[in-house]
Parts: structure tokens; C-alpha cells; sequence
């Protein structure tokens, strides 16, 4: 069994969420998925999911400044649910 923080048992996972100021527009969307180190960049409620595939965070947040993008926070992205499915052999 695992117990503790949630932050601890979702782990930082592959995925961040890029919290921005104002709209996502697709050509927002376009230049943060086109990075080098970047699997995918998707829209979503809460902001912009990016999916790392060889940039670290704080590269990627680098890029994210010289490309102008207003962004207001960025943070590990995986759900507790998902965490749950992992844990208990799911896919996640």
C-alpha cells in the first residue's frame, strides 16, 4: 500500500501543465508543441498540457519566455486517478 502526499504519490510524471494568462490559440498551441524536447502540447481547461520527451522543465520554461508565451505558472500534471491506476496495475 502507499500513503502520503498526494504530490508524492502522483509523482512528476512526463507531463506539465502550462498555466497562462489569457486565451490558448492554435498557434500558441503550434510553436510550444513544434520545441525541440516537446512529445506534444495539447489545450486543455485547466491551461496548456505539454508532454516531455527530452527537454527538462526548466528548459522548457526557457523556451516558453523567448517565445513570448504569458505564462503564469507551470507544475507536474498527472491525476490522482491516475496514480490510482498505476498503483493498482490499470492503465494510466
Amino acid at each position: 500500500m502507499q500513503a502520503g502526499p498526494v504530490a508524492e504519490i502522483t509523482g512528476n510524471g512526463d507531463t506539465l501543465l502550462v498555466s497562462l494568462a489569457g486565451e490558448i490559440d492554435d498557434g500558441l498551441v503550434a510553436k510550444v508543441d513544434a520545441l525541440t524536447g516537446v512529445g506534444a502540447a495539447t489545450r486543455a481547461d485547466e491551461g496548456l498540457l505539454v508532454r516531455l520527451d527530452g527537454i527538462d522543465p526548466t528548459a522548457l520554461i526557457g523556451e516558453l519566455v523567448r517565445l513570448d508565451v504569458p505564462l503564469t505558472g507551470v507544475g507536474p500534471h498527472r491525476r490522482l486517478e491516475d496514480a490510482f491506476l498505476s498503483l493498482i496495475g490499470g492503465a494510466a
